[in-house]
């Protein structure tokens, strides 16, 4: 589906804080791929107890990667895969480069954007791409999800599983589904390594992007 992101910058931030910011940040009348209006429902059939297992990390690795490319093929499509992810399926280091100059990719800048905003784009069913450099360690590629899912990891998360995002603060936000160290439904918190220190930081500093991807 497709909607543009100028008409929910004035539904989501108001027309004063759109006429601050869009006007020189988006395309007019750009598009962005959209679930539609229940990407709660989405995101489960995407992590089912059954993907949970088949993309469970290995003692060796893990397979954030392998699983973003299957759910762009597989729930997406070819055409949006292709977009993402042009000659092959991406590292998540070499991703972190090529995304910034992908131009069917659009970065949610934190100068424009909040995390708690970017976790409402995603609730309005926005299709949004998670990459994060760690230099001292595994990068990472992931999905924002809806706020109504229930977290739910292998393994386990015990302060995380079985709550949503109305059960946690703000800092969080946003919600992930992944595959990695823990693979399902968690917090940015456990998407990254660092979120916390300082509250944001990981973002701010360009470790951790987000982008909507153009139809």
């Amino acid at each position: 589906m497709r909607f543009c992101l100028s008409v929910i910058c004035a539904f989501i931030f108001g027309l004063s804080s759109c006429t601050s910011f869009p006007a020189r940040t988006l395309a007019e009348n750009t598009d962005f791929v959209r679930l539609g209006d229940n990407s709660h429902q989405f995101w489960k059939s995407v992590m089912t107890p059954a993907a949970q297992m088949k993309y469970r990390a290995s003692e060796v690795t893990t397979f954030c990667n392998i699983f973003v490319a299957d759910t762009l093929k597989d729930h997406l499509g070819m055409e949006t895969f292709r977009k993402v992810m042009p000659a092959e399926i991406q590292s998540p280091q070499k991703a972190y480069v090529e995304w910034q100059a992908n131009p069917w990719l659009f970065r949610l800048k934190p100068e424009n954007f909040s995390t708690e905003q970017i976790q409402h784009l995603a609730d309005e069913g926005y299709v949004i791409l998670i990459s994060y450099f760690n230099p001292r360690g595994k990068s990472h590629l992931a999905f924002v999800g809806n706020s109504r899912l229930v977290m739910s990891t292998i393994p386990q998360i015990k302060k995380l599983e079985g709550k949503s995002a109305s059960d946690l603060g703000s800092e969080w936000l946003p919600v992930v589904v992944q595959a990695g160290t823990y693979t399902g439904v968690t917090s940015i918190v456990y998407a990254s390594n660092g979120w916390l220190e300082p509250k944001g930081g990981l973002f701010e500093s360009g470790n951790v992007m987000f982008y909507l991807i153009r139809v």
